[in-house]
């Protein structure tokens, strides 16, 4: 047993070691060869300490396959380890530990930002980067205050603790002072009465609809139709692939006003990311013809003024 709790204390040290270590490149703007090393290895650190989290339910858990744990492969260190969704589901519904759904959000954000600098071209904006990070760091820094006693740790994993709080201080500060500059503007933003979305780059809520559709907190830029495929996927966590090849619904529409695919439908009104309109929920009807959506108060027999001009015409022409 005192074996097992050995491994079990690297483990911890090593996820902390990853995260205190790759902070430090991050807070002092450096290169993007430095700054992708530092994203690695803090998506790294993270999964580490989300295992050692799961380990403390039992050891077994952190093996992919249970059915082939193995203390001896466990020693060596040479096993599939459990995925990162594997983790996850296992951490909820074994561990039964309470994960927030913005906290895994967060982290597949940044596991998303790892994969695309492993596979592609690094190209990342640098507050958004550190936005993404520091939100991250909170939770890991809330689930390990909750989940494990740091004191029955090793003083070097103890120290790196300490040294990971010290540095999300910086973090915290550097998000309070860009808020800080920001407010003049938010402030105009609020006079004009332009609404603000969550930012799908940053995660930061300074991402005003209107006609430069730009972030004012990282910079993120895009089409209204890149905008809306973004804020669904990574705000409201909806992978449009996924859900279309279930059978579900992708909850983004052709606008009634402007026709661009890029109507957001949310629980209680409709926003287009377009044309910046918005409706409420009974406001809008689908057409019962083409089951595009228009205004309901336009028509009352259930179709929208394309499909009566249509059928108009084919009654006229006899068709």
């Amino acid at each position: 047993m005192k074996k097992i709790k050995e491994i079990e204390f690297d483990m911890f040290e090593n996820g902390l070691d990853f995260i205190d270590n790759a902070l430090k490149p991050i807070l002092d703007n450096h290169d993007d060869h430095d700054l992708k090393y530092s994203v690695l290895h803090i998506y790294a650190g993270t999964e580490l300490i989300l295992k050692e989290i799961l380990k403390t339910e039992h050891w077994s858990l952190i093996f992919e396959n249970i059915n082939k744990a193995n203390i001896m492969q466990l020693a060596s260190g040479d096993f599939e380890s459990a995925s990162f969704e594997t983790t996850i589901y296992r951490l909820e519904n074994v561990a039964n530990v309470s994960i927030p759904e913005n906290a895994k959000k967060y982290i597949r954000q940044l596991r998303n930002k790892r994969n695309r600098m492993e596979h592609f071209a690094f190209k990342e904006i640098d507050a958004a980067i550190k936005s993404n990070v520091s939100k991250v760091l909170s939770h890991v820094i809330e689930l390990i205050r909750d989940n494990l006693e740091i004191k029955k740790y090793s003083k070097r994993s103890q120290q790196l603790h300490a040294s990971i709080l010290k540095k999300s201080a910086k973090f915290n500060e550097f998000t309070n002072l860009t808020n800080a500059k920001l407010a003049k503007d938010l402030e105009i933003l609020k006079k004009e009465k332009v609404r603000l979305i969550d930012c799908p780059e940053c995660f930061q809520h300074t991402l005003p609809l209107n006609e430069n559709l730009t972030c004012l907190f990282c910079g993120y830029n895009d089409t209204p139709e890149n905008v809306v495929t973004e804020y669904v996927e990574k705000i409201l966590g909806i992978n449009g692939y996924e859900v279309i090849k279930d059978g579900g619904y992708y909850p983004v529409e052709a606008c009634p006003d402007c026709h661009s695919d890029t109507l957001l439908v949310r629980n209680d009104t409709y926003l287009c990311f377009s044309c910046k309109e918005e409706w409420k929920h009974n406001e809008l009807k689908h057409c019962e013809w083409c089951n595009y959506l228009f205004h309901e108060k336009d028509v009352e027999v259930g179709m929208c003024q394309d499909c009566i001009e249509h059928n108009i015409e084919r009654y006229i022409s006899g068709d």
